[in-house]
Parts: structure tokens; C-alpha cells; sequence
């Protein structure tokens, strides 16, 4: 008998949710029959989890799956289709490609609907070889940042709008203008057409997801222009890349930036690479890019069609309960940021932070450590329905000692503000909870504010009982002012003075920490 482990190879298919088409044959007085095989991505189909439809305007007529045909060694679709009209109503062919959760569609389409028809057999099937795309793009209730990677002779606003289904008041913006829908009369604005370069943002009542039919962009041959500043982008192939491989033709210059809805990442010029939360770009996403320089970029050429989705709710795990409604908010701001407590470097990368405006959890993002820079960074996009003025406050969760961290630092909120930066993140101070108020180490803090008129705040931590000494002294190293002369308990202290009441001139002073064995000074600044 063998003992221990024995490895389990399991084949997992994921298979993405196939369209819901269907026909009821007891509506139509007359069918006829269609044999077909079907090319996809350039190979005959052999997945018999992939379909094909007969679509005659945009209803349904007829449904079938690829199966195997051993007498004649083919994978082939049986299709009956239906209709009340005897003859001549155009027939169109949608197919869905399985494995790459995709639906496609045959517009050079010269079949005809004829009663009683049979076109194809099993041993000598037609051959239906889709050349379009559906594009199809999870809409939030609320906000949701697209692009599109299709194109179709008509790009206006209301025939790639055509297939949702919008209310009163919802809203589609561009950089430079927007469309609003109203019943009766449709979309009305200054956003007359979509371009597959840039990116909008959709605000509906509701949620749902938009289909649009159309030929896929030829990558190679639309560049995408970058101006100084943000820009509203596309993005153009038609699968999932990684942003480095994605941007890998970009121009970028140290501080240019991208986000996208629920993601960010700044280019790092040491190496030459993309860092931060967003690491691969995805179809039918929208993404703002922040470009020092200005240029182009030009995606590579990629045949192999992918599609995803985008993320509505932003949690992490059970606890803290902590969620952003993502499509709520129509503006964002960057945070590159690392935790400190007690002076030193936070580097678990279970830690997640929260920002919050009000009660109201407005972003999150998790510890992440990056071996080219040897930094524990937060990645955080904080949102708004404001364009600025919000103030926004901080939480740090451990999830290893289940504790929640006040942050010191509180920041105001303005669209699209970068906010610390890879090389020089911005520092979120999390405070004690409990008995870590008594510190590890003794220290004393830079005052604040520095410089100073007329008040200033120092504080010094003490990890045992001690005397302390803390005094202020001129330049010449004159004694100005004794500010604590007395035995402490361990803890942290703080001591503010007031410069006006001991006649201190402008100028530079220090200020000196003696704690047992423990001594230190350091510089501060009076300014009148």
C-alpha cells in the first residue's frame, strides 16, 4: 500500500455564460433547414459548448450547438429556422466561441430565409465563417469607464447605445463633452460619436451590459495620440494583455501615470516597467492617462479575442466589512503610499487600508511588496461625486491581530490628484491601539508644524520609566526654555510651547530629549 500524498490532475474548463437565445416554434407558420460548419479565429469549430444562431432583425429564429457527426468525421450544426413569412427575409449568423467567452457575427451575409429550404448537408455542410465581433461590456448602475475595440460604419453615440435600454437622465461623457438620453428623443449633446481612441464614462439607472457589433480594430493602424496632461484613452486589442506588454511601445517618461476605474500604476524609470495595482489591461475598460511628455501609443497586434469584465463592488475578504461602490462615484484620486507606526516601515502585506469621507468607505487597497524598489506600497484610488473638497480620513486594518488603526494624516480630495509617487510615496502614520501606546524604542519627532509661528507641538516616546529632560536652546547653545524636567511612565508624550511667551527672536533653535541614556536633538524653525 503507498502512503501519503498523490497528485490529483484535474482539467477545469471555465466556461463563460453563453448567450440566452431561443426560438418558440409555435410562433411561425414555416422553417427551413441549415447544415453548417463554423470557422472560428481562423479553425474549424470542434467545441460542441459552441453554438450558432439565425437571427432575422434582432430576433432569434433559430439555435443550435456544434456536435460530432462520426458517419462523416464532422463537427457540424443542425439549424432549423422559422418565420411567418414564406420567403426573402435576411438571414444573419451569430456564433459563440466558448472558449473565449465571445460572440460573433456574420454580416456579409447573402442567405435568405426560403420555406422549406434546406441548405447543406452533414457530408458537404455550408461553411459560416463569422468576420464580426459583439462587444460586450458590463454596465454598473452608476458610473462604469468603457472604450470600445470594434468599429462599425456608424460610431454615433445612438446606434452604439442601441442595445441598452436607458432612462431618463442617464448620461454618457467623453473629455471634452457629453450626450444625455431622453425618452422621445433619444441621446442629445455635444457627444454626437464614439471613437475607439478614447474612453467614456456611462451613468445609468440601471445595470446592464451593452452590446455592440462590429469589425475589430486593426491595432497596427490606429495609434492613439497622448497629449501633455490626462488623457481619456481606449484600449484597442482584443484580449487581456499585461500593462508592460500592453504599453510595451509607449514612449513613457518617469512620473506618467494610468488608471483605470478601480486601478492605477506609474511608470518607474529605473526599470523601464509599469508598478502599481493595475497589471493587465482588459477589453472594454476605459483608462486615463496622465502623460508628462505627450506621444502615442500603439498596442501590439494580437489576434486571439478575450473579454472581461469590471469590478462593481471593491472588498477584500470577510473582514474588516469595509466595500467601495465603484460605480457610484464619477471622480477618482491617486495615493502612493507606505505605512509607518511607531517609526518604522509597515511591511505586511495583509494590511489593508481604507479611505473614508464621512461614514462612507470611498477606497481600499492592500500592502503590496516591490522587490525592484524593496518598498511595501499601497496602491489607493479614493472617489468622489465632488471635485474636490471632500476631506477624507484614514483606516488601517491587521487582519493577523483583528485591530484597526486610526491614521493620522487626513487628505482633502481633488479629481484626479497623484498623491506620493514610487519613489517618494506618501506616508500614512497609523496610531496605537491599546497597550501599544507604550512605544518599542525612544524617539523624539520633528516638531509641527516646522517651521513655526508662534506655536509648535514635539512629541517623544518612552518605552520604560524614566527622567526626562527636554529643553530648548538658542544657536549659541543658551538655555531658552525648559520644557519638561521630571520622572515619566513609559508612554508618548506631548509637549506644545508658545514662542511669544519667552520673546524668541526669528531664527533656528534646537531642542533636546534626555531620557536616561537616551539623548537627542534635533532642529527647529521660528519664522515671525
Amino acid at each position: 500500500t503507498m502512503h501519503g500524498e498523490e497528485q490529483l490532475r484535474v482539467r477545469l474548463e471555465v466556461l463563460k455564460e453563453p448567450p440566452q437565445w431561443t426560438v418558440n416554434p409555435a410562433q411561425f407558420s414555416y422553417s427551413m433547414s441549415i447544415t453548417a460548419q463554423v470557422v472560428l479565429n481562423d479553425t474549424l469549430s470542434r467545441d460542441i459548448y459552441d453554438m450558432i444562431s439565425v437571427f432575422i432583425n434582432d430576433e432569434c429564429r433559430g439555435v443550435a450547438n456544434i456536435e460530432y457527426v462520426p458517419v462523416v468525421n464532422k463537427y457540424v450544426a443542425f439549424l432549423t429556422i422559422y418565420s411567418n413569412v414564406a420567403d426573402g427575409e435576411v438571414l444573419t449568423f451569430h456564433a459563440w466561441d466558448a472558449s473565449q467567452g465571445r460572440e460573433q457575427v456574420f454580416l456579409g451575409t447573402n442567405y435568405t430565409f426560403q420555406s422549406n429550404g434546406s441548405i447543406g448537408t452533414a457530408s458537404n455542410p455550408v461553411l459560416i465563417e463569422p468576420d464580426a465581433f459583439v462587444q460586450a461590456i458590463e454596465l454598473n448602475q452608476g458610473w462604469t469607464w468603457i472604450s470600445l475595440n470594434v468599429e462599425d460604419a456608424n460610431m454615433t453615440v445612438a446606434n452604439a447605445l442601441q442595445h441598452i435600454s436607458p432612462e431618463n437622465g442617464d448620461l454618457i461623457k467623453g473629455q471634452t463633452g457629453f450626450s444625455q438620453y431622453q425618452s422621445g428623443v433619444g441621446w442629445q449633446g455635444n457627444l454626437q460619436k464614439l471613437k475607439v481612441e478614447e474612453s467614456y464614462r456611462l451613468h445609468l439607472n440601471n445595470s446592464q451590459i451593452l452590446q455592440f457589433t462590429g469589425l475589430p480594430v486593426n491595432v497596427l493602424s490606429t495609434p492613439i495620440p497622448i497629449d501633455t496632461g490626462w488623457n481619456w484613452i481606449g484600449y484597442l486589442p482584443q484580449e487581456i494583455l499585461g500593462i508592460n506588454e500592453a504599453l510595451g511601445f509607449y514612449p513613457a517618461t518617469a512620473g506618467d501615470r494610468i488608471k483605470s476605474q478601480t486601478e492605477f500604476a506609474e511608470f518607474l524609470s529605473s526599470t523601464g516597467t509599469w508598478e502599481g495595482s493595475l497589471q493587465n489591461m482588459i477589453p472594454g475598460q476605459g483608462y486615463l492617462m496622465k502623460s508628462q511628455s505627450g506621444g502615442g501609443v500603439n498596442y501590439p497586434a494580437f489576434h486571439k479575442p478575450g473579454d472581461a469584465t469590471d469590478v462593481r463592488f471593491f472588498s477584500f475578504q470577510d473582514k474588516p466589512d469595509w466595500v467601495v461602490d465603484v460605480g457610484a462615484y464619477e471622480y477618482n484620486m491617486s495615493i502612493t503610499a507606505l505605512f509607518e507606526f511607531d517609526e518604522k516601515e509597515m511591511t505586511d502585506t495583509t494590511l489593508i487600508i481604507g479611505a473614508f469621507i464621512n461614514d462612507t468607505c470611498r477606497g481600499l487597497a492592500k500592502l503590496k511588496f516591490l522587490a525592484g524598489l524593496e518598498k511595501h506600497l499601497a496602491f489607493l484610488l479614493v472617489y468622489s461625486n465632488d471635485v474636490e473638497g471632500d476631506s477624507v480620513h484614514f483606516k488601517i486594518y491587521d487582519p493577523d491581530g483583528d485591530k484597526t488603526r486610526n491614521v493620522e494624516e487626513t487628505l482633502i480630495f481633488q479629481s484626479d490628484a497623484i498623491i506620493g509617487d514610487l519613489e517618494t510615496p506618501f506616508v500614512f502614520t497609523a496610531l496605537g491601539v491599546g497597550d501599544e501606546l507604550i512605544p518599542f524604542d525612544f524617539y523624539l519627532r520633528q516638531n509641527y508644524p516646522n517651521p513655526f509661528n508662534p506655536i509648535t507641538t514635539i512629541e517623544y516616546g518612552l518605552p520604560r520609566d524614566k527622567r526626562v529632560e527636554l529643553i530648548v536652546y538658542s544657536t549659541l547653545g543658551q538655555r531658552v526654555k525648559t520644557l519638561v524636567n521630571k520622572p515619566q511612565k513609559a508612554g508618548r508624550y506631548t509637549v506644545s510651547f508658545n514662542a511669544t511667551e519667552f520673546d524668541m527672536a526669528s531664527g533656528v533653535y534646537f531642542y533636546r530629549l534626555r531620557a536616561g541614556d537616551f539623548v537627542r536633538t534635533r532642529k527647529m524653525l521660528l519664522i515671525k
